[in-house]
């Protein structure tokens, strides 16, 4: 299991994979294979903007996705993935995307911030591998309800 310190969870991954984190202050966890090809990865990352008090996960992607450009997000689909989080304030989306090359990403919200689990890549396990850290995530109790928390973690 991969513990991130400053997002407060940890995750399961494949034995045959690396985790490169990235500098103190940063929030990205990059997953790549053993025998690496350029562009293959599953990206952990939190996201801005927060959810706004009542917001759902699922109106906060609309929103986020109203801004981008092009508009990445193709369909929006509820999933209900069996992470742990004591607080239980965690709500799960399941994103397909068509941005350069079709991926897969996984939003997670914790409090009111969300972390994005992407999958980058066109080879077919590669959602399923995003889907099983989806699945085996556990947030701490006192893990980071908001992005000011974070940064105070993060140091920035």
């Amino acid at each position: 299991r991969f513990y991130s310190k400053e997002g407060g969870f940890s995750f399961a991954y494949p034995a045959d994979w690396q985790v490169e984190e990235h500098s103190p202050g940063e929030t990205p966890i990059v997953l790549v294979p053993h025998r690496q090809f350029p562009i293959d990865r599953i990206v952990l990352a939190f996201i801005a903007p927060e959810m706004t008090e009542g917001e759902t996960l699922q109106e906060w992607a609309a929103d986020f996705e109203a801004v981008l450009d092009p508009p990445r997000f193709v369909t929006h689909t509820l999933d209900d993935l069996s992470l742990r989080d004591p607080s239980g304030t965690s709500q799960q989306l399941r994103i397909s995307t068509t941005w350069r090359d079709p991926d897969l990403q996984y939003l997670i919200s914790h409090g009111k911030i969300v972390l994005s689990i992407s999958a980058v890549s066109g080879r077919v396990t590669y959602p399923e591998i995003a889907r099983a850290i989806g699945n085996s995530i556990e947030f701490d109790v006192d893990a980071p309800n908001t992005l000011a928390e974070l940064a105070a973690r993060l140091g920035v």
